[in-house]
């Protein structure tokens, strides 16, 4: 389900995307994202590792995206940060195993919409990159 290491790091790669070539520290991040600075360090090592950010220790050090914003998309960030993403409880269990919610057969007429469902939000993260995010961010909608 989406979670709030989505959110934080959606809004610190917005806010690093609307402006590119400066790099920025985690607590400005953490603002940004309106959460907690130790939670929002977790979050960008995550990104480091993921290589959607370059870290740079010191005065003048800090985060910056790895490529260019519209080469990033948004399901990037969240497969970084949960690579066990799932929008429902439902669709988080193993195929062929019956969900624990609802008991019933491993194959449900529920379980078929939530995978349908599922998957065209992960696919319109797909279709949206940090360009998207960071105009969002600009605007103050984001970020605000």
């Amino acid at each position: 389900m989406q979670t709030s290491r989505w959110r934080y790091a959606l809004r610190a790669m917005g806010r690093l995307a609307a402006q590119p070539s400066r790099p920025v520290g985690a607590g400005v991040l953490a603002r940004a994202a309106g959460g907690d600075e130790k939670f929002m360090y977790a979050i960008l090592r995550r990104l480091v590792d993921a290589g959607l950010l370059h870290s740079a220790r010191g005065r003048i050090g800090g985060y910056r995206l790895a490529r260019p914003p519209g080469e990033i998309t948004a399901f990037e960030v969240v497969d970084a940060v949960d690579p066990e993403r799932t929008v429902s409880p439902c669709t988080a269990r193993a195929p062929g195993r019956a969900c624990d919610i609802c008991r019933g057969g491993t194959d449900c007429l529920v379980r078929r919409a939530l995978d349908d469902a599922e998957a065209a939000f992960f696919d319109v993260l797909r279709s949206r990159t940090l360009i998207d995010i960071a105009e969002t961010a600009t605007s103050g909608e984001l970020l605000g």
